[in-house]
């Protein structure tokens, strides 16, 4: 009897052995967590943008007049129904994991605030206060380990810009602006026995709004046991797009595949996955495959004005002209011009296809029924330029210019066209009308008056038109950016300095973040009038701001050769463009396989003027 009973131990002994070595074979993932989460919502200050430029200012310090903030949170923890200020923490199951907007759909159900706080913003900032852009997200869960747990997995997705505090330490963050499908980010955590304070925030810029966190771990919250589960079953939580940077293809086609089929894209980016799909399908080779899966859907999904255009070009890649005929007969079928984005996609796929003659018929019937978003104007003028060249193209717009004389882009358009044919004579006659025609309320055409009347050398008449306009416009600085260049052409330096003085008195240290192309407009003028000292600051600051952006170094650079400091001017030209320190040297031969597959090397053309034109897949 003992020895059967020491056979038995050492049976199970030796199967617990090999099941504990096949536990540590294998890969771990993590799910989402549910929840329930705590949650707080916390506008931006006004006139803010959120995201990026919200992720590291304490809005709970703001909705609490500094009675509290994000560390104190994150170290103590909340309860449900404590109290923020004018706000409450409200318990709340995140329930569609995967939907690009969960904390939205949380939000719209647990409301963005109490009743004072609804009403106050509503009386500061009137209905568009609801709007659930530039808001960012508290959510607070305290979850339970039994054990100590070190540097254990954690990822976490999101829309748009995220923060991770445990135990009041930031564990990660991430300053981005982003859509999410799922996770995202990976990093190292270390759990406690016991309780354990998890805060994230999402700062929110625009469209969707979402989370996506999980801990590789055992704990437990809200009565809910999380524990690890194996690395194959963990794909389908993770973004498409992440999937594809740790190079599982087959994974991320089939989360893409999954997400469309259960109608979870973003109504904001459903185009761009369906194109990042596309292209998995042509870089796997897997065109058939596309095609199979997009036809499947196509009559199902009320977004064929996506799918067509995808499926022509895996038809395109096989070759397969029966299959794009017949998308094409579908399409016409289907088309409905008071469509606006149906319209254009078939026009697209029209061009695409070589079709241009039926291209000019659906892009002039869009334009007549949508006058006033006349997006389709440039995709017409190339379909007109592929069937009779720019005088088509010419002779088109004018006809459409009869029923609609007063549209600014069509006419802007057209004056483009007689710029490349060198029909002044016509564009005078335009300009003529136009100056019949204006009054200083009237902001696009005004401008485009100031342009033409600038083009032809009658610079004080164009400085009068952008006066008017100020007048009327007096918050509008593309107006005095144009009126500054007027006078700086003119050799009028002293006015352009006194408008110049003007835009500059309107830039805050915010401008420089939010919109640097003015702050690049201002110093490139001041180089200009040489006002060198002011000039440098504006430049340093953008520098510190934009590290990585080429146009800071270009302007030291213009800053330094007026000053005739040719070295250090060169020095910075070469820190905005690396490439440049190539110019003239020897290339090294290398070779390439061209777009019909051809096998060829530089050496080929050795004395000869080459162009090399690189496309990438991204």
């Amino acid at each position: 009897m003992t020895n059967l009973f020491l056979t038995i131990v050492k049976n199970i002994r030796l199967m617990i052995v090999f099941c504990t070595f096949g536990l540590a074979s294998i890969s771990w993932g993590q799910v989402p967590i549910e929840g329930p989460w705590l949650w707080v919502f916390a506008p931006v200050a006004e006139g803010e943008n959120g995201g990026v430029d919200a992720l590291e200012t304490d809005q709970i310090m703001s909705l609490t007049q500094g009675k509290m903030s994000e560390k104190l949170i994150a170290e103590n923890g909340v309860a449900d129904g404590d109290s923020l200020g004018l706000q409450v923490w409200k318990a709340a199951i995140i329930e569609k994991i995967r939907h690009p907007d969960n904390i939205g759909l949380i939000a719209s159900k647990i409301g963005i605030g109490s009743p004072q706080f609804v009403t106050n913003r509503i009386r500061s900032l009137g209905m568009d206060a609801m709007a659930l852009d530039n808001f960012s997200a508290y959510a607070y869960a305290k979850i339970f380990s039994t054990s100590e747990q070190s540097n254990v997995t954690m990822r976490i997705g999101s829309d748009d810009s995220v923060k991770v505090w445990l135990n009041g330490e930031v564990v990660h963050q991430n300053v981005v602006n982003r859509s999410s499908y799922g996770f995202q980010d990976t990093f190292e955590v270390s759990l406690k026995p016991g309780a354990n304070n998890l805060l994230i925030k999402v700062a929110e810029f625009t469209g969707d709004w979402s989370i996506t966190a999980g801990i590789q771990a055992e704990f437990t919250l809200g009565g809910h046991s999380y524990r690890p589960i194996t690395e194959d079953d963990s794909w389908d939580w993770f973004d498409p797009s992440s999937l594809v940077e740790m190079e599982k293809f087959e994974q991320a086609i089939t989360v893409y595949e999954n997400l469309i089929e259960t109608n979870t894209l973003s109504k904001f980016n459903s185009g761009v996955e369906l194109f990042s799909l596309t292209t998995l399908y042509r870089q796997q080779g897997l065109q058939q495959e596309g095609i199979n899966f997009l036809e499947s859907i196509v009559d199902q999904k009320k977004r064929s004005p996506n799918i067509w255009p995808n499926l022509i070009m895996l038809y395109k890649d096989i070759k397969d002209e029966t299959g794009l005929f017949r998308i094409q007969q579908k399409m016409a079928k289907n088309l409905d011009t008071n469509d606006l984005e149906s319209g254009i996609s078939y026009g697209q796929v029209l061009m695409e296809t070589e079709m241009f003659n039926q291209a000019v018929s659906v892009y002039e019937e869009l334009f007549y029924n949508f006058p006033n978003q006349p997006y389709m104007l440039w995709d017409l003028q190339q379909a007109y330029r592929q069937v009779g060249g720019i005088e088509k193209a010419i002779h088109g717009f004018e006809k459409l210019l009869e029923s609609h004389p007063d549209n600014i882009e069509l006419i802007s358009q057209i004056i483009q066209l007689y710029r490349e044919t060198n029909n002044q004579a016509e564009i005078t006659t335009i300009r003529d009308q136009l100056l019949t025609d204006f009054t200083p309320q009237q902001l696009e055409l005004g401008m485009l008056c100031g342009t033409l009347l600038s083009e032809d050398g009658s610079h004080r008449k164009a400085q009068e038109i952008y006066r008017l306009l100020i007048e009327s416009h007096p918050n509008d600085t593309f107006i005095k950016r144009n009126l500054v260049q007027s006078y700086q052409i003119s050799d009028q330096n002293e006015k352009a300095k006194i408008v110049l003085e003007q835009i500059l008195s309107e830039i805050s240290e915010d401008t420089y973040r939010n919109n640097p192309d003015l702050v690049d407009f201002c110093a490139d003028m001041l180089i200009d009038l040489k006002q060198f000292p002011e000039v440098q600051t504006m430049i340093h600051k953008l520098l510190d701001i934009w590290p990585e952006h080429p146009r800071p170094m270009e302007l030291m650079a213009k800053f330094y050769d007026v000053q005739g400091q040719t070295d250090k001017a060169h020095e910075y030209r070469i820190m905005s463009d690396p490439g440049q320190q190539l110019v003239e040297q020897q290339a090294p031969n290398f070779q390439l396989v061209d777009l019909d597959e051809n096998q060829f090397s530089l050496s080929q053309f050795l004395g000869q003027p080459v162009i090399l034109n690189f496309w990438a897949t991204w």
